[in-house]
């Protein structure tokens, strides 16, 4: 069921009920953010910088961009910083270069939840609001507010020249839930929040929420928000949208907020470990904002903006998932669709030929060839790790496939009975041998490639979490499917099966 209208005691609605129902989609007019997750994956910045005139010419008109622990802060915060952070020289480039292109800069901190990087630390896991979890500060400690605005302090001086609104996170602060001493929950969140947010205006820069957690709040909760000018950040990934938000949620914002943003996802938001971007579901997700915002265009409510958020870490301590270089084609055609409202074949090719593919893109992990050797087409900034991606999912699709078979045809009572598969077993040890030589090959290119965009602690990191670990159980099924080949006949028997003792 579609979100309903709200009650009849609730003046008109901002619904959009059946928003799966609009067919005439409106291109968008606001600002268009590229969001970079820098946490844990940061670029390097020589190739941040050649990137921004690239965005530009997609559409873009600004950029989101989280730095986490890659900032450079100094002073007491100094601890924050990993080694590979940036220096305060190359941000100010960075910031300069923004500037030259004429986009948007909104720096987004987390002040909330998805403070690991901060509460990991031992001189201030005492701040954390569930003592052996780092992932949210406790507002009620003593010193977890003057740190938060310490934080945010260093960020705004660095970017006070450059920006006009900063983004203070908020979202997935989930220890409220579980926390018996911290009901209402919008009430400890609006005690922590709202200083922060005072703290923020006061220097004449306007903050930016994320709103998951104020989705079903009252009017008169989100109206202290609201009073403060706090522009919420209405965020969600799914492929369809038609059913994500809360009922009556759209038209609760309509009565508290003048003005919203929304963000979409252009990669990292479907598991927390794959490596190709599903570029289909991604263009779903746009085109039902698109959908959203057409009702939305119709009503009282300013969409400012749309951030298209691409998250390289679902949280400080995950893996990297679709890195930056390997997405860009999937960012290239998102954008196209906000640009059009939608997205013909024609654009596909159109830029598909831009990127430097001599065919189309491919938009989903099984459309990729099996002879896929590789694939290094293209001419965009990333088309090297890109085309490693492909071989990286062409190897797990083999892996998989063998996974997929080894419950139907090499399971505990098949082996006991010898009741094997000659033709299945040969075919998975196969694909086995063949994922593993294409793993064990992009190794050394991963090295070499990666050593352009990334520095050598991350290229180590993707290496050992994405190729070492798949060898490692292909070479435990391979033990496994070669221990019942040397125990089974090698020409298939088709006596009658043996009787089965027990259940």
């Amino acid at each position: 069921m579609a979100i309903e209208p709200p009650q009849a005691a609730v003046k008109p609605t901002l619904p959009l009920a059946h928003i799966d129902k609009i067919s005439t989609l409106r291109s968008f007019n606001g600002f268009k953010l590229v969001h970079l997750d820098l946490k844990g994956a940061a670029p390097k910045m020589a190739y941040l910088l050649k990137l921004l005139p690239v965005f530009k010419s997609w559409g873009a008109t600004g950029l989101l961009v989280e730095y986490e622990d890659t900032f450079p802060y100094d002073g007491d915060l100094s601890v924050l910083k990993s080694h590979y952070a940036y220096s305060v020289q190359e941000i100010t480039e960075f910031l300069n270069e923004v500037k030259n292109q004429d986009l948007l800069m909104v720096p987004l901190v987390q002040t909330f939840g998805h403070m690991e990087f901060v509460l990991k630390h031992p001189k201030y896991s005492h701040l954390r609001h569930v003592a052996n979890m780092s992932t949210a500060i406790d507002p009620n400690t003593e010193g977890s507010l003057p740190l938060v605005n310490l934080i945010v302090g260093q960020i705004i001086k660095m970017h006070k020249a450059y920006i006009r609104y900063l983004h203070v996170g908020g979202d997935e602060v989930w220890s409220l839930k579980e926390c018996a001493g911290c009901k209402p929950p919008s009430d400890v969140y609006l005690k922590h929040m709202l200083p922060i947010i005072d703290n923020v205006v006061a220097k004449q820069i306007t903050p930016i929420l994320w709103d998951d957690m104020m989705r079903n709040w009252k009017v008169d909760d989100l109206k202290k928000i609201s009073s403060r000018g706090v522009e919420p950040m209405v965020w969600g990934y799914p492929r369809h949208l038609d059913h994500h938000f809360p009922e009556g949620m759209w038209d609760r914002y309509s009565q508290a907020f003048p003005t919203i943003w929304i963000a979409s996802a252009f990669k990292g938001a479907d598991t927390a470990s794959t490596n190709f971007v599903p570029i289909e579901d991604r263009i779903e997700n746009h085109k039902s904002w698109l959908k959203i915002y057409s009702k939305l265009s119709d009503q009282t409510v300013k969409v400012n903006g749309i951030a298209l958020t691409g998250w390289s870490r679902y949280d400080h301590y995950a893996t990297l998932c679709e890195v930056l270089p390997a997405s860009l084609p999937s960012l290239a055609l998102c954008l196209a669709v906000l640009k059009e409202g939608d997205l013909s074949d024609q654009t596909v090719r159109s830029v598909s030929e831009q990127l430097g593919f001599k065919s189309r893109i491919i938009f989903n992990f099984y459309d990729i060839p099996r002879d896929l050797q590789n694939r290094d087409e293209g001419k965009f900034l990333g088309h090297s790790v890109y085309g490693i991606v492909l071989v990286l999912r062409r190897a797990y699709n083999a892996l998989e496939s063998v996974e997929k078979r080894i419950p139907a045809w090499f399971n505990h009572r098949q082996t006991v009975t010898s009741k094997i598969s000659i033709y299945q077993l040969t075919i998975s040890l196969q694909r086995i041998e063949s994922a593993t030589k294409r793993l064990t090959e992009l190794t050394k290119l991963v090295k070499k490639k990666f050593s352009i965009f990334y520095n050598d602690e991350m290229t180590n990191e993707w290496i050992w979490d994405k190729i070492r670990s798949k060898l490692t159980r292909a070479e435990e099924m391979k033990k496994y499917l070669k221990e019942i080949q040397n125990a089974t006949h090698q020409t298939e028997q088709y006596a009658l099966k043996p009787r089965i003792q027990g259940r």
